[in-house]
Order: structure tokens, then C-alpha cells, then sequence
């Protein structure tokens, strides 16, 4: 009978166990799919690049056009304007030839740079319109392309402050999104790479390391609520080992292969 009893026991005791098993599966069965809906979310993976602002002006004298001004010795001298044959044109200071001081340049889109020029390149800190006169860029440049501390604006909204190197995004920058997501730390070839943290508009964010423009290496994924997974990634998914916590207290370990879930360790 004391036999009997302890296996009566012993079983009730096992079953205790197995309700809290499903007890917690349950529970997080909701985040189970959550955590599986969220992989392919929007990254940052297309290159960002500011277009050159007329770099060389020495060949002026081909289908070009030195009206309103001076001319030293025959040369473009001082004030006027310079009118190409694609009916693009400067108008500003003019030194041994060449653009120097401030100036603006109208291109023949109806796209137009105001600021410095050395030697006919755009040096030093300029603006870049839409022909609207909507902002397009604004910072430094040096030879003629965007180099430096800047900010970029986009069409629908989006920008980017940080810096530029030959008119592309790398170092440290923050890119921000029409609908208030953004993205802000390194950035190498228009792309984020690095350490580096997005937000989502939702509250959501993940805080990790990139690899051209998608989560890699460890990071870690927090919901609104404070739930969060923390682990190694690979490519923009989950590859490896990693945890997800709950407020409450509760975890479990998991593995992922490329995205998905090989193994629960409750």
C-alpha cells in the first residue's frame, strides 16, 4: 500500500510538472508568433548617394558662354555669369578661370548648388535644391562632392544627419524614417554597419550590430511592452543561440537556424 501510495504521488507530481509545462507554452504562444512574424522587417538596403555638384568647370571654354562680367587678359575675372550649352550656368566669382567664392550653380534639371567653390570645385559648407526650391542636401563638401558633417533630405520625408564621405553615408549618422522609425549609429557605404540601434515607430527597437543594412552578429530585440530577445543573428535573421525574456520574470533559451526556431530550452 505505501508503494502504491508513493507512485500515486510521484504521478501527481509529474502531472503538476506537465501543467506548468503547458501552462508556460501557452503563455508564450502568443510571442511564439510574434517572434515569428517579425523577422522580415524593412532594413536599410539600398545605398544613399549625393550626387556631385558640377566638379570641373576648366574646360569653359567649350560651348560655354562668359557673360555680365570681366575679363582679365581675356580670361573670366571677377563677378559675372557662366552659361553652358545645356543651358546649366554659374553665377558668382570667377579667379584665374575658374569658380572661386560664393556661388550659385542652376542645373539644367532646374536643380541648383549655393555656396563655396575653390578652383572650380565645391568646397566648404553649400546647399542642394530641388528646383522647387525644397532642400535636397546641406553640409560640407570638398571637390565636388559631399564630405563631412551633413544633413539629406528625401522626398517623402525621410533624413539623414550625420557624416558623409564622397557622397555616400559612413561613419556615425542617424537616419530617420516619414513615419518616425530611425536608425541611428555607423554607417559604411550608404549602409549601416557597425553598432548601431533602430526604433520602429511602434516602440519596438533593436540594439546590436549590422552587416550592410541587416541585423548580424549580437543584438538585442526589445518589444513595447518590455519583452525582448537577445542573441546572435545572421543576415537580417536569427542564427544561433539566444533568449527571450518576459516582464514577469520568465525565460526560455532557444536556438534559430536562418531564421527558424530549432530548439526550446523552457
Amino acid at each position: 500500500e505505501t508503494t502504491v501510495e508513493a507512485a500515486i504521488i510521484k504521478l501527481q507530481e509529474e502531472l503538476i510538472e506537465l501543467q506548468n509545462t503547458c501552462r508556460k507554452l501557452n503563455e508564450f504562444s502568443d510571442d511564439f508568433e510574434s517572434l515569428l512574424n517579425e523577422q522580415n522587417v524593412s532594413e536599410v538596403t539600398s545605398e544613399i548617394f549625393i550626387p556631385d555638384v558640377y566638379p570641373d568647370v576648366s574646360n569653359y571654354e567649350e560651348g560655354s558662354v562668359w557673360g555680365e562680367g570681366h575679363l582679365k587678359e581675356g580670361d573670366p575675372n571677377g563677378h559675372g555669369v557662366l552659361t553652358f550649352d545645356d543651358e546649366s550656368y554659374y553665377e558668382g566669382e570667377m579667379k584665374f578661370s575658374l569658380p572661386n567664392g560664393y556661388w550659385k550653380l542652376t542645373l539644367s534639371d532646374g536643380t541648383y548648388y549655393e555656396g563655396a567653390f575653390i578652383y572650380g570645385y565645391a568646397n566648404g559648407q553649400g546647399k542642394y535644391y530641388h528646383e522647387n526650391g525644397d532642400l535636397i542636401y546641406e553640409g560640407a563638401f570638398i571637390d565636388g562632392s559631399a564630405n563631412g558633417q551633413g544633413k539629406q533630405i528625401y522626398p517623402d520625408g525621410t533624413y539623414y544627419e550625420g557624416t558623409v564621405e564622397n557622397g555616400k553615408l559612413n561613419g556615425q549618422g542617424k537616419y530617420t524614417y516619414s513615419d518616425g522609425t530611425y536608425y541611428e549609429g555607423g554607417w559604411e557605404d550608404g549602409l549601416p554597419n557597425g553598432n548601431g540601434k533602430r526604433t520602429y515607430a511602434d516602440g519596438y527597437y533593436y540594439e546590436g550590430t549590422w552587416k550592410d543594412g541587416k541585423k548580424h552578429g549580437h543584438g538585442k530585440y526589445t518589444y513595447s511592452d518590455g519583452t525582448y530577445y537577445e542573441g546572435a543573428w545572421e543576415d537580417g535573421e536569427k542564427h544561433g543561440s539566444g533568449g527571450f525574456y518576459l516582464t514577469n520574470g520568465m525565460h526560455y533559451e532557444e536556438k534559430w537556424k536562418h531564421g527558424i526556431r530549432v530548439k526550446i530550452d523552457l
